[in-house]
């Protein structure tokens, strides 16, 4: 029973060192692969490791909280780097572009070019970047468009729609109306996109042309006229529900404050998105301890630095012994070949002696 019992204590403790050896081996692959991405950033932006504090600090923040490790939150600010945006614009950006990418299950770089060419079609900065998040999950809930649909569209209707200034909120009501109304969100932002055009040729806005619509005699011609033969149907369905889009386009500019984030708990609710957040806060707590410029990463950078010269050293220096030693092995040779000679003359004269002799 004694023995039996030492047995099962030795092979817990074997088994507490291996758990323990494989959590520092995890410990120092985030550490590592974290560290090689802000090193990626630093090369990308002309700037040092350490003058990236504040973006490391925004990055573990983002990442704790959510199913991104600390390391896929650096490559989507690598991404957003890559895209020309400066560090302050992509502090501002990390969060609505990594709960975006969360709440529509989609890559963080879409989600990253999406929301950023959305911004700049609207004429708006990094710090519109939350509030533009939270319309287009509140336009997710609220019409039957779903991520593709709003990127598409908006894709087509954006540039345009701001020249006849008009907000998101009310672009995006217009497309949940139509794709409400059996119009795709695609084909609405394409035949939108050129009606807008001809509204604004004619020095209307769209409501001014929708007023047309709606007071005309012949509401076909007049749609035709304004919003053109392909897409007269776009403005009368328009026409028919001004206050339905009036009304949606109120509530995604001034009701959805906080959309985005309940869209994202909703992904996060699962046992597994449950599990991964645990896992990123695991992560956000070892780098709270060592994020790859603390003592124990100087350490050993320092060390495989020193392995790295000691090794070449040794190259080095073998190559230094083979060199002599072919050296030596040809002087040898050399040698050997003029001592062979020399000794095969003394035989040769040898024998001419003895022949003499006899």
């Amino acid at each position: 029973g004694t023995s039996i019992k030492n047995i099962a204590t030795g092979l817990f403790i074997v088994q507490g060192i291996r758990a323990i050896g494989r959590a520092f081996t995890d410990a120092f692959n985030r550490i590592r692969e974290f560290d090689s991405e802000l090193q990626n950033i630093a090369g990308i932006t002309g700037s040092t490791r350490e003058s990236l504090k504040d973006l490391e600090e925004s990055i573990s923040f983002v990442a704790k909280s959510s199913i991104k490790t600390s390391t896929e939150v650096a490559k989507l600010a690598t991404t957003l780097f890559t895209l020309g945006k400066t560090k302050e614009e992509v502090k501002l950006l990390l969060k609505p572009v990594n709960d975006l990418a969360i709440a529509f299950r989609v890559g963080s770089d879409v989600a990253a070019d999406f929301l950023g060419q959305t911004l700049n079609a609207f004429g708006k900065s990094a710090g519109s970047a939350q509030r533009f998040a939270d319309i287009i999950a509140n336009v997710r809930t609220s019409t039957s468009l779903d991520f593709e649909r709003i990127k598409d569209a908006l894709g087509y209707i954006a540039p345009t729609a701001n020249s006849l200034n008009l907000t998101l909120g009310e672009t995006t009501a217009l497309l949940g109306v139509l794709q409400d109304n059996g119009i795709r969100a695609a084909r609405a932002g394409r035949l939108l996109n050129s009606s807008f055009a001809r509204i604004l040729n004619k020095g209307l806005t769209l409501e001014e042309a929708l007023e047309k619509i709606n007071k005309s005699q012949n509401k076909t011609i007049t749609s035709s006229e304004l919003f053109g033969i392909e897409a007269y149907t776009l403005g009368l369905v328009l026409a028919d529900n001004t206050e339905k889009t009036a009304a949606l386009a109120d509530e995604f500019d001034n009701l959805s404050n906080g959309s985005l984030k309940t869209l994202t708990d909703k992904q996060l609710d699962s046992l597994s998105a449950k599990l991964t957040t645990l896992d990123s806060t695991w992560e956000a707590f070892i780098f709270s301890i060592e994020n790859g410029t603390g003592p124990l990463s100087t350490f050993f950078k320092s060390a495989i630095s020193y392995l790295t010269d000691f090794t070449n050293r040794l190259i080095f220096w073998n190559q230094n012994f083979q060199e002599n030693l072919n050296d030596r092995l040809k002087e040898f040779n050399k040698d050997f070949i003029l001592w062979e000679e020399e000794k095969a003359e003394k035989i040769i004269l040898n024998r001419k002696k003895q022949l003499k002799s006899e």
